[in-house]
This record gives structure tokens, sequence and C-alpha cells, in this order.
């Protein structure tokens, strides 16, 4: 088990079959058990099978499961509320429910149709206002005839290429989404041939003489006064849907328990006179479930240990502190850790914000990206403003080192370096990246040795390339590069036969050493030819991303430079204009900046995360904990 990776057990359940019902409803439902399928994973008891996985359940689901896509809305589910009751009378319950919400569903979408409708008729009559003439006679002329409508948006671009040729005028008023809005004018005598057209085209014609009365004046004020009454009838129709989807509470976790407890069987495995279930639980809720089985006389519960099973896979709970839980998103990116793997959430947070504020070091901006994160998790409950709030306030620990307060490096006196002030603040800016990334690259190989004693891997613990043979290879190098540069030399033969030969001879044949010290009898490689070329490559890509994993770290240096030198124009600028117009420049320069600079930080700072670090411990493989029924909302990653 790794840190912050939730101790689980498997819990293997016995009984009679007569009582499998009442086992999943008394003792499965109320416990977060993540099942295994059992017939495929006990393979030493006989004569097992499936239950029926045809779930009667399905088809009341499914209409719950649409009225929540119709209304948008989410059915509260309380499982202390559902009641006992017959498949039969749940279907006919549900039935009625479902046509309930349909209609008051249809009917919102007629009345905003009509609103819509309406809206649209009212383009058309206002520029004819000021006519004195009823809207009826205008739209039934003798010599030119008017039609109103809307056309598809496909419709519309064919019509273009027969205006040309067609003795009619169209004149588009609006459009939405889908349709253009408009009216076409045609001769009397050509009123049919032109119809048939603009009908081919899918033309929706719309008779605004049969939905008003009077003049134009007259029909707007007519339409106004309806769109009031429909907009007054749409919300009554939201309020009664949303007091119909509420009042659905006791037949939804009705319908839900039944279905995710008839659900179970798809799991389960069964004899001629027993059943068997199996699955994965937290330590604590399968100590607590087997003591419960303990009194009931017709089960039998027993919990194994993760070691002890052979080919079932514990699934990952993560279980982080507080303050490190927003982090676990930026983990699950690359990957949901292994069971038997140290989550890397509590090494990521801390590691990326003294790299994300050392990189965007200043003690204005820090507060501002603080208070952003603040009301984004306040207002928004969105983990990424924690993440925020942490990096502001490392970000103002730099600007507070670095003696910068929004791009102003004369206010407070610097603590640490001014990056930019001289050539030579610029390349110790640049060192010390490099240093922190060669301490962080050796603590991700340690990480990774501690992850090959945890999964008992001997290959990775002492052979691969980020084993103890990477690490004696890669600090003998540092070390190697640290003293020429003093003018000191420790590069004698016994040295370089110790820290360099040995570790790359065992860094290049670690696959068959591996499988040798898993004690594997086929552990020497078929084809050596092939074998030794493709280790070469490999060995010599090797040498390559420790070169370049450590370089990448520049960058922490370079972004950090970066910012104080946009931030060293903006100043410039803001110095040499006068009143107003060097208030706007400090301000919008200085948003520019946290927003730009910002987003390019935190994703510099990710890519750093990955490639560079987790690359070198972390395989990210594990399995979701799913457990088949939860009521308890926990954060399970």
């Amino acid at each position: 088990m790794g840190l912050a990776i939730v101790k689980m057990k498997l819990v293997n359940i016995v009984g009679l079959l007569g009582e499998f019902d009442r086992v999943i409803e008394e003792y499965i439902i109320d416990h977060d058990i993540h099942l295994e399928d059992a017939v495929l994973n006990l393979t030493n008891v006989k004569g097992l099978h499936h239950f029926d996985d045809f779930n009667p359940y399905d088809g009341i689901m499914k209409q719950f499961s649409d009225v929540m896509q119709m209304t948008g809305k989410e059915i509260p589910f309380d499982q202390a509320a559902r009641k006992e009751q017959p498949l039969e009378d749940l279907q006919k319950e549900t039935d009625i429910y479902f046509r309930k919400i349909t209609g008051l569903v249809n009917r919102k979408r007629e009345i905003e149709s009509e609103i819509e409708e309406r809206k649209q008729i009212m383009n058309q009559l206002r520029p004819l206002g000021d006519l004195d003439i009823d809207v009826e006679r205008f739209f039934n002329l003798e010599y030119v005839k008017f039609r109103f409508g809307r056309l598809p948006r496909a419709g519309y671009i064919k019509l273009k290429t027969y205006l040309t040729d067609l003795n009619t005028l169209f004149i588009e008023s609006s459009e939405d989404a889908d349709s253009i809005w408009g009216m076409y004018f045609a001769p009397a005598n050509h009123v049919d041939k032109i119809d048939s057209i603009f009908s081919s085209l899918y033309f929706e014609r719309i008779r605004i003489s049969d939905k008003v009365e009077g003049n134009p004046a007259q029909a707007l004020e007519q339409s106004t006064q309806l769109i009031r009454e429909l907009h007054e009838e749409l919300l009554r129709v939201q309020f009664r849907t949303q007091e119909l989807v509420n009042s659905g509470t006791q037949l939804y976790s009705t319908v839900k328990f039944r279905y995710e407890s008839f659900n179970v069987r798809k799991y389960a495995a069964h004899t001629d006179e027993s059943f068997y279930i199996m699955g994965w639980m937290e330590k604590s809720e399968a100590e607590r479930l087997v003591d419960l089985l303990e009194q009931d006389t017709y089960i039998v519960g027993v919990i194994e240990e993760p070691e002890m099973v052979q080919n079932i896979k514990p699934p990952t709970v993560m279980k982080n502190p507080r303050i490190f839980r927003p982090f676990e998103s930026f983990v699950t990116m690359y990957g949901l850790p292994a069971y038997n793997e140290i989550d890397p959430t509590v090494f990521m947070a801390i590691t990326y914000v003294l790299m994300f504020g050392s990189m965007f070091g200043d003690m204005g901006h820090g507060l501002v990206l603080g208070i952003v994160g603040f009301l984004m998790a306040k207002k928004k409950g969105m983990p990424l403003g924690k993440i925020l709030i942490l990096a502001g306030v490392t970000s103002m620990f730099f600007g507070f080192l670095y003696g910068s307060i929004f791009g102003n490096e004369t206010i407070i006196r610097h603590y640490l370096i001014h990056p930019m002030a001289n050539g030579n603040n610029m390349n110790t800016l640049l060192i010390l990246s490099v240093g922190v990334g060669i301490v962080l690259i050796l603590m991700a190989m340690v990480l990774n040795v501690i992850n090959g004693v945890k999964s008992k891997n001997w290959g990775r613990i002492f052979f691969g390339q980020n084993g103890v043979a990477g690490i004696i290879f890669y600090m003998a190098a540092v070390i190697a590069v640290l003293t020429m540069f003093s003018g000191k030399s420790i590069l004698s033969p016994l040295f370089i036969i110790v820290c360099f030969v040995i570790p790359l001879l065992l860094i290049f044949f670690q696959e068959p050493l591996g499988r040798l010290a898993a004690r594997k009898h086929d552990w020497m490689p078929h084809k050596k030819g092939e074998f030794v070329l493709e280790t070469f490559f490999e060995v010599f890509e090797v040498l390559l991303s420790f070169i370049t994993n450590t370089i990448s770290f520049v960058r922490v240096g370079a972004f950090a430079l970066n910012h104080a030198g946009m931030m060293m124009v903006v100043m410039t600028f803001f110095e040499s204009m006068k009143g107003a117009s060097s208030i706007f420049i400090f301000v919008f320069g200085n948003i520019l900046v946290i927003a730009l600079e910002g987003l390019i930080v935190g994703i510099q700072v990710l890519r750093l995360e990955f490639y560079e670090l987790f690359s070198r411990f972390f395989t990210g493989d594990g399995k979701r904990f799913e457990p088949v029924f939860s009521n308890k909302q926990k954060e399970t990653l």
C-alpha cells in the first residue's frame, strides 16, 4: 500500500441461494464494495454460473434518465425514501409520472416556439407601424403577394442561386441557430410558381394575418401583451416541472435501489445450492461487514489480504490531506496510482507550487492570483481555484525574495536575488534552476526504488535506469561535472569503473537480470543479436534523457527571467507616460502579464512534473474504485 492509498481487503461472501436477494438488500447495498466477477475469479469452485443478466428495471430507469435529460434537472435520490412496491406497480406509477413530465416539457417547448414566432412577427410589423390599414388587407394585396416565414440554412444557401432567375425579392429579417427568418414579395400572376420553389427549399410560411388583428400598431400591441402572457405561463410551467421533478424522489429512489440491487447479479455467481459474491472494500468497511455476517446463520464472509490474491488487482482509493486533494485531478490526468505504488499527489503538490512560485515570483501578482483562486473555489467550487490559492501564496513568497511588487523592484529590498539586475544574477538563477532539477530527479528515482520494493520488482529496484544503478550513474555524473568546473577531477579508473561502467552494464542487461532475480527459467534473451542492438539504442536514449531532463529545468529560471522582463517593459511604458494613460498602461500591463504568464507557467510546470519526474517513478495503471452502489458520496478516484 502506497502513501495516501487506502488499504483494501477482498471480501468473499457465500450463502444459500435462496438468501441471495436478502443479502444484497441487507449487506451489499449499504456498503461501498467494488465487485469482481466471481465466475472468472473463483476457478477452484465447480459448477459456477452467472445469474440472468436481464435487469427488469432497465426500462423504468431509462424513463427516469429521459426525464432528467428532457428537463435538465436531477431527480433527488434518497435511499431512506424508498418503499416496498411490486414491479408492476412501479411501472404503472412511472408511466403516469413520465406522461406528466412529458406533457409539461412539450408545453414548455410550444410556449417557447410561440414566443419566438411572435417576436419574429413583430420584427416584420415594426416597419409598417405607421400604416393605417388592417394587417389582413396588407397581406392580401391585389397585384403583389407577400409571404413571411423561415428557411433552413441549407435552403437559404440554395435560394441565393435561384434569385437571379426569379421575379421575386427575399428580405432577410433575422436568424437563429437553424433558420433564416424573412419575407418575400412576388407578382400575383407568378406567385404559385414562386411559392412552389420556396416550398421545395422547405420554406415554412407563417400567416401573420391569421395571428393578429387591426392595423400594425394595434397588432404590435397585441403581440407584446401575448408575449407577456406567454412568459407568465412559461414560468408557471417551469415551476410545476420543478415541483414534479422533486415529487419523484420516492419513486426514483425505489427504482434506482432496485435497479442497482439487481445489477449485483452481473458480478455474482451461483451453483445449484449456493451463491458467491466477492469484492474489494476499505479495510474498516470490510471488517464491519464481516462482523455483521458472522451474526447471520445462513451467510459466511471471509476477508483476504491483497497480497494473498493472485489474479485480481485491488482498486485504488486516494486519500490525501484536504489541502493537497485538489492536485489529485492533475495526478489522474497522467494516470491513477496503482494500489501498490506511492500516490504522488503530495509530492506533486509541493513541487508544483514551489516551481510555479519561483517562475511567477511577484507579491502583487501572487496576491491577485490567490484572490482569483479564492473566488473560483468559493463561488464555483472549482478545485483549480484551491490550486491557484496555493500557487498565489508561493508566488508572493518568491516575490518577497525577489523584491518585486507588481513589477516594481524599488519598493522593498530583495532577500535572495533581483533576477534581471545583471548578467551574473541571470546566470545564477539558471544554475540554481538546474540544481533544483537535479535534486528533484534524484527524488523521483528514489521514489521509483520505493515503488519497486512495494511491487517486489528487483529489476526495477537495482537494474533500471531509475533504480539503484541509475542513481549511482546520475550522481556520479553530476559530481564529475561539478568537480571539473571547480578545477579538480575525480575521474580515476576505479571511479569510472564503479560509478559509470558497472551501472551502465546493469542498465544494459536490466531485462535478463530482472527476470533472473525473479527466478524465471527463460531469463536469457532468445535473439541475442537483436537484444544487443535494441538495448544499445535504449541505453543511448537513457543517457540522452539524463541530459535533456536535467537541462529542462533551466526553464524554471528562464520563465522567472521572462516574467521579470515582461514587467520591466510594462514599467518602462508606465514611467514614460503621464496621467490616466500611465495608469491604464500599468493596470492593463499587469493584467496581461498575470493572465498570459500565469497560463504559460502553469502548463510548463505541469510538463516538468509529467515528463521529467512522473515518467521516472509513476506507472499510473491503477484500477478505479467503483462501488456498485454508494450512498455516501465519498471522494473516491
